[in-house]
């Protein structure tokens, strides 16, 4: 009998803190540095206390699984690249109505479905694309999209803005793994659009200062 994370819970590591996103009740949090302890010591060699990990399933951190579990801190290749245009390569006339009714629409959604529904774990398979071939028509998607940011506040925009433009993306047959990072004192959250090493609707030297907890 092994163990494993439960069902739409992810974490990553900020140095030798385990911060978790529960992506079915939208939440990040971090555990007592005790437990912490114990968690590390299970992502390291499988190994913790009884009673510490007793605490960890009671917690609902984690859970039995019949087969060799393993537990392990998300990984992204660390970006390098920008895809996203300058504001002011973002033109007035990039602006879709269409666009802007689908990134409402988005914001609504987010307000009554949890996080988890609109994730799928394969999508990390996009941090691995090394192909350069659909860049120039991925940049023009991505740039006319954005366009639209001027019609929406910036705080809290990032998780909307990427979902809507990765559907747009996937409509036209490219794929992109959402990345959600955090970082803490004081405690931050954000998330972006990634593929192979760029970033797609952000800058990669902003987003390398976020600890990715999560990719799909």
């Amino acid at each position: 009998m092994g163990l494993m994370l439960r069902e739409h819970l992810s974490f990553g590591l900020y140095g030798e803190r385990a911060v978790f996103l529960d992506a079915a009740q939208d939440r990040y949090f971090c555990i007592s540095p005790e437990l912490n302890g114990v968690f590390l010591a299970l992502t390291r060699d499988g190994l913790g206390d009884d009673s510490g990990v007793q605490r960890l399933l009671e917690s609902g951190i984690v859970t039995q699984s019949n087969g060799v579990g393993k537990i392990a801190a998300v990984k992204v290749p660390p970006a390098t690249a920008s895809l996203a245009a300058t504001p002011s390569a973002l033109a007035f006339g990039s602006l879709s109505l269409w666009t802007a009714a689908e990134r409402l629409w988005i914001a609504g959604a987010l307000r009554t479905r949890p996080l988890s529904t609109f994730l799928d774990g394969a999508n990390a398979n996009a941090l691995y694309e090394r192909t350069p071939k659909y860049d120039d028509e991925i940049a023009e998607m991505v740039t006319h999209f954005l366009a639209s940011n001027r019609l929406f506040k910036e705080q809290g925009r990032c998780l909307s803005t990427s979902i809507a433009l990765r559907r747009r993306l996937e409509r036209n047959g490219h794929r992109a793994a959402l990345v959600f990072g955090v970082r803490l004192f004081p405690f931050e959250a954000h998330c972006w659009l990634q593929r192979g090493v760029t970033v797609l609707n952000d800058h990669h030297e902003f987003v390398g200062q976020f600890t990715p907890v999560l990719a799909a």
